[in-house]
């Protein structure tokens, strides 16, 4: 299996403010750097416009966070299934639509949104939706 060349996203202590970047991954495979517009991260509108629907979040680490398309609107996404798979250990994960590889840093203007406590939270969020992940895969973290 080739999940091995998938690990491509450096871990987020290794990158400074002016390095910060998500990784979209195309349906067609193809990979682009994205930048927030803001220092504080991506907003909901900006998620929302680079995914063209509303989203949803899988987190992959206590680092990594994979934003994806709450519907199918694309298609099976290959490679970024690849990736979920390889950080998951789950064979049978499926990404469907283009996807986007986050930090929590890089979500804190869209966790500010909804008016949660910025204190720790993007490592909170990631920890919260790995476990409701798990849960509904009926797996003990």
């Amino acid at each position: 299996m080739e999940l091995a060349e998938t690990r491509f996203l450096p871990l987020p202590e290794q990158r400074t403010s002016e390095q910060t970047m998500a990784k979209l991954i195309e349906v067609s495979g193809a990979e682009k750097d994205v930048r927030p517009q803001s220092e504080d991260g991506f907003t909901h509108h900006e998620l929302t416009r680079i995914l063209g629907a509303e989203v949803k979040m899988m987190a992959l680490n206590r680092h990594m966070m994979l934003v994806m398309p709450d519907m199918d609107i694309a298609g099976k996404n290959e490679k970024a299934s690849r990736i979920a798979q390889f950080a998951l250990t789950d064979p049978e994960v499926e990404i469907y639509g283009d996807a986007l590889f986050v930090t929590g840093e890089e979500l804190r203007a869209f966790l500010a949104e909804f008016g949660r406590p910025q204190e720790d939270e993007a490592e909170h969020t990631v920890r919260q939706c790995r476990s409701s992940w798990l849960r509904s895969r009926k797996v003990t973290p």
